[in-house]
């Protein structure tokens, strides 16, 4: 029984970490300098991650940018899905 409670409870993680991450790639998209954005869920339901790729303006200040996602979207993706060391792994492209 307990074995099926934690795959229940992993199953409500994975989609709640699923709609966080969209969340993310949407707040994300508003930031300046910031022409497209995408999330996806990645790792186990165990130990999920998330992995973003940002498409920027050339002119964009990278670090800038890095310190403003983890700040307000990646900081809100944690809160929601009540997981704080939730790891969003961030790449970016220029285009």
């Amino acid at each position: 029984m307990r074995a099926w409670a934690g795959r229940t409870a992993a199953r409500r993680d994975a989609a709640a970490i699923a709609a966080a991450s969209r969340r993310l790639a949407a707040e994300t998209r508003r930031l300046p300098g910031v022409r497209t954005a995408r999330a996806r869920v990645a790792g186990t339901a165990f130990r999920p991650r998330v992995t973003m790729t940002v498409g920027c303006a050339e002119e964009a200040d990278l670090a800038e940018l890095y310190t403003a996602i983890e700040k307000g979207p990646a900081a809100h993706c944690r809160a929601l899905t009540n997981k704080p060391d939730l790891p969003i792994i961030i790449r970016f492209e220029h285009i």
